[in-house]
Order: C-alpha cells, then structure tokens, then sequence
C-alpha cells in the first residue's frame, strides 16, 4: 500500500488498466509506396483492386477472422469511391464544360503543394465523402455539370450503394455494432439488444456486386454525356477551338474503355474507337 498522498494517486490510477506507452510513427515514408495512378482506366483499376479484395473472400478465412469480412467490405467501398474520384478528375482534365461550372469552387492549398501541378484536379475531392447517395450527386452536379436524374440507371445502383454504405459506417465508427440510426435505416428488424455486422462470402460477393453496378452506370452514363458534348456543347462559339476533334475523341475513350471487359468478350458492342467516334457523329449530327 502507499505511504503518501502522491503514491496513493499513482497506486489507484493504475487499478483500471495498463499505463500508455509513449508511441509514434518512426518514418512515415516506411507507410507508402509510389503507384501510378494512370497506368489503366478507372474502372479497369476500380477492377483490380476489387478483385484483389474479393479473392479473401472465402469461408475458411472468415471463419477463422471473423474481423475480416468487414475489412474486405471497407476496401470494396473505398475503391468504389476512389473510382468516382479518379472519373470526376479526369473529366476535369479535358471537359471545358466541367471547367466552366468548377472554376470558382475552391481546393485545399495542401492540395495543391501536393499534386504540383500533376492531376491537381484530383485534390478538387479529398475534401468530400462519397460514401453516401447525396454527395455523390452534389458533386456529379457541382463540379461536372451533370445531373443524377431518378429513373436513370446511376440512381437505381445509387439506392443499393446507399445500404452497403450504412453497413460501412457501422464497421467503420463503432466496429461493427449496429447503432440505431443505421438499424432503421436498413430497415433491421430488432432481434436481440445488440446486433453487429455479419459478413459471410455470399454478403460480400453481393456487396461487391452493387458496388460494380454503380461503377459500371457512372462508367457508361458519363461516357453517353462526354460523348454527347464532344459532339455538340463542344462545338459551340465558347469550346470551338478548345483541341483537335480526334485527339480530345481519344481522351474520351481512354477515360472510359475497359480494356479488362473488352478482353473477356462481355462489352455490347466491339466497335474500335476510330468506329464509335464516327458513329457518336451519326448521333449527334443535326
């Protein structure tokens, strides 16, 4: 027992639980590696890194981790959204459209030191959250001029994206225990005091599934309205002069081809990109 006031403070202060330990990280630079982020289209890296995710999901190991499953579904959301802002920046880069209504928005200055002037217009979104259903469509609408209309095929997988993001937010804030708000929200009927979230292979592979599908509508959706200004908006007075036609045709379909759907056979239509550049002409002309 202590002998004095001092000691009897130190004494009982440590009946709870073991005292801190002084931690701090050594050299940051041991936590990253360089990658490069324009190797491959969007969605084809949104493929990847789904893929590489999705390849942990098998019962043995959930089993064994049951802390695993939700890990594995944080990763898929966050390459859900890392995809929406590798899409967003992009457009930014060629559409004058997109520049016109952006120009007054304002960025981070660390943003800015980062990026040096290399893809800064990704650091137009580090400052948002695309976990949920309404920033996404604030940010489509702000920045790219492009409006989610209900009944289009972005809004339906918007509405499925928006349950996963709810399991999310419980894994992610309170490790994996429901809390009330997102309970009612996925409509989770009451079945015992507290309820955690329980992620088995056919929970993830459908989660993944969703999150393909939205990735898949923005792909195909942004790529209709890119096409439709390069053939229209930007012939206008105001864009008229802004690059040669075939090159900024090229950027487009640069931005959106899936070389990884293409080389599995399962895109609609094969058309080479000289083909739907012609036939978006059809289209477009008046």
């Amino acid at each position: 027992m202590p002998k004095n006031l001092l000691q009897a403070k130190s004494y009982w202060l440590g009946s709870v639980s073991q005292p801190p330990q002084a931690a701090a990280i050594d050299d940051v630079v041991n936590y990253v590696r360089p990658i490069r982020l324009r190797a491959s289209s969007p969605i084809d890296k949104f493929y990847q890194d789904r893929g590489g995710l999705i390849k942990l999901a098998q019962q043995s190991l959930l089993t064994q981790n049951p802390n695993l499953g939700p890990l594995i579904l944080v990763g898929i959301i966050s390459a859900t959204e890392n995809y929406l802002r590798s899409i967003f920046s992009r457009i930014l880069q060629i559409c004058p459209v997109c520049r016109r209504v952006s120009a007054t928005k304002n960025m981070e200055l660390g943003s800015v030191f980062w990026h040096a002037g290399v893809e800064v217009e990704r650091g137009a979104f580090e400052h948002l959250s695309f976990s949920s259903s309404d920033e996404i469509k604030r940010t489509a609408k702000n920045f790219l001029d492009y409006e989610i209309r209900e009944g289009s095929s972005i809004a339906g997988a918007l509405k499925a994206f928006n349950d996963v993001c709810e399991l999310r937010h419980c894994i992610v804030h309170s490790h994996s225990l429901v809390s009330g708000k997102n309970a009612i929200r996925l409509n989770i009927r009451r079945l015992g005091s507290n309820m955690v979230v329980n992620l088995g292979v056919d929970q993830l592979h459908e989660c993944a599934l969703i999150c393909s599908s939205l990735v898949q509508s923005f792909n195909i959706e942004l790529f209709k309205e890119m096409c439709q200004r390069w053939a229209v908006d930007w012939r206008q007075p105001k864009t008229r002069n802004y690059g040669n036609r075939t090159e900024l045709f090229d950027r487009i379909w640069n931005i959106f081809r899936s070389k990884n759907d293409v080389n599995l056979g399962i895109v609609g239509s094969r058309l080479s990109q000289n083909g739907c550049r012609k036939l978006v002409e059809q289209t477009y002309r008046k």
